[in-house]
């Protein structure tokens, strides 16, 4: 076995696509995401084969650190959060919640593994920066026995769980899906459309994106703004990319009032799931409206239209996703520090500058 790794998704393989359909790996969005990188991001391609031929491959994302930026609710003085910086080597993506680390063979996925800091070091050298820690992001339980089983010496870290709503086979439409809810929550959704019927929702073309940028993103800022916990700023040329480079693949739809934009979701449509990505709202409109209620039943009246099998919600505000029928899906990371002190206590340093909140699960459907 060989590998390659390339700073540039334009120079892999030409065979990049043929391992599996993971959007998230594929070089049409990978071409969207170093098209608008955060200023603190760089992208490295691996690409792994045998006998020429391509058998497993990744993309690390080397991300420069401030806790400063990393943490809003911390014990320590900004002063010290300052000084605190360093370099994360991150398999998996950042912007999602979800488990896109690698596609494999058999082969490939033990030659991954077992060489991953092989890979690391080699990085390194590209990227003239070492490495403080390494992570694995976004496993399930099952896909997490079998990885730490290679990496014995990673620290597991679970995380807030993925939320994720099945598409029933019978929810041909929309109505299907409020008629096998519970009658509270058949109520509440009703409320939540007759509080918000004076928005339009209206899909967007790539032109329209870029005509209203500024808007966009302003609306973005006022969700991303509020974060506990952030690695990165997104560029405002974000959702542009996505859709100049995925096209049909990602949807951006804008909730109007009175023709002006008050909100907005986007979907990626990763084969049989559709994966809610960044959305954005008017403050003053947000509860007035029930603008975040409508925008989630909205990207499932999108989904079902789109004969999809599950949607993708994401770890944020976990009991309203729940309260329309998402369920939670418990998702571990692996990660080393490069300091083994600091390895040692990684739990419980990661303790200090993100908790999972408490929620209440909600029993939506009918039995």
């Amino acid at each position: 076995m060989n590998f390659s790794i390339e700073k540039s998704i334009d120079k892999v393989p030409d065979d990049w696509d043929s391992l599996d359909e993971d959007i998230f790996l594929s070089t049409k969005y990978l071409k969207s995401k170093e098209a608008s990188l955060p200023e603190n991001y760089t992208l490295y391609y691996i690409s792994i084969y045998v006998d020429n031929q391509l058998v497993a491959k990744s993309v690390c994302q080397v991300i420069e650190v401030s806790l400063d930026n990393v943490s809003k609710k911390t014990f320590l003085p900004k002063w010290i959060l300052n000084r605190l910086k360093f370099n994360v080597f991150c398999f998996g993506n950042m912007f999602l919640t979800g488990n896109h680390i690698f596609s494999f063979t058999k082969d490939g996925e033990d030659f991954f593994l077992n060489n991953i800091e092989l890979f690391v070091k080699e990085i390194e050298k590209l990227a003239d920066k070492k490495s403080h820690l390494t992570l694995l992001k976004d496993m399930k339980s099952d896909r997490l026995k079998e990885v730490k089983a290679k990496l014995k010496d990673y620290t597991t870290l679970k995380v807030q769980p993925n939320m994720v709503l099945e598409i029933k086979e019978d929810w041909q439409t929309f109505e299907d899906y409020l008629l096998a809810m519970r009658t509270k929550y058949r109520t509440r959704a009703k409320r939540a459309f007759k509080k918000s019927k004076e928005i339009n929702f209206i899909e967007f073309k790539a032109e329209e994106i870029k005509e209203n940028e500024t808007k966009i993103y302003q609306l973005f800022k006022n969700v991303a703004n509020n974060a506990e916990v952030s690695a990165y700023v997104l560029p405002s040329n974000y959702f542009y990319e996505l859709k100049d480079k995925l096209k049909d693949d990602f949807k951006l739809v804008v909730g109007k009032l009175n023709d002006e934009i008050v909100c907005f979701y986007t979907l990626i449509l990763n084969k049989n799931e559709s994966e809610t990505g960044f959305l954005g709202y008017d403050t003053e409109q947000l509860y007035r409206h029930e603008l975040y209620l409508r925008m989630l039943y909205e990207m499932i009246n999108k989904s079902i239209e789109l004969k999809k099998k599950e949607v993708f919600f994401s770890r944020t505000a976990l009991e309203i996703k729940s309260s329309v029928g998402a369920e939670p899906i418990e998702i571990y990371g692996l990660a080393k520090a490069k300091n083994r002190v600091l390895n040692k206590f990684l739990p419980k340093i990661i303790d200090l500058f993100y908790k999972g909140k408490e929620w209440e699960k909600r029993n939506v459907f009918k039995d």
